[in-house]
């Protein structure tokens, strides 16, 4: 991580905010395949406005994000050659970190 932080000064910072949270967990080597996917599929998400009240009195509206669309999954899952099985797993996997995200940005909008 030394390393990492003396090429990329960006990186430093990150770093340095990561330290002060402590250890970050590693991911089991099987893991990685649904937390690549999902990071690859967050970013297709749909986004809906939201209005939220501002202490001036306005009103401003911030993009609330939805579920991964299902099509999205399934055709990622297709590109893998994912069988019956592997897929229901993989939706499932990946519907569960889809659903936790969702409650963490809910609480952080709030």
């Amino acid at each position: 991580m030394e390393q990492l932080a003396a090429e990329e000064p960006d990186a430093a910072i990150l770093l340095t905010e990561v330290a002060a949270q402590g250890e970050a967990p590693t991911l089991l080597p099987w893991c990685w395949i649904y937390w690549k996917a999902w990071w690859r599929l967050h970013h297709s998400r749909p986004r809906d406005p939201m209005p939220k009240a501002l202490p001036s009195g306005g009103v401003t509206f911030i993009m609330q994000p939805r579920r991964i669309p299902w099509r999205d999954m399934d055709a990622y899952a297709r590109r893998l050659s994912l069988g019956p099985d592997e897929w229901a797993l993989f939706e499932a996997v990946l519907a569960k970190m889809d659903e936790e995200y969702l409650a963490f940005w809910a609480e952080r909008a709030e």
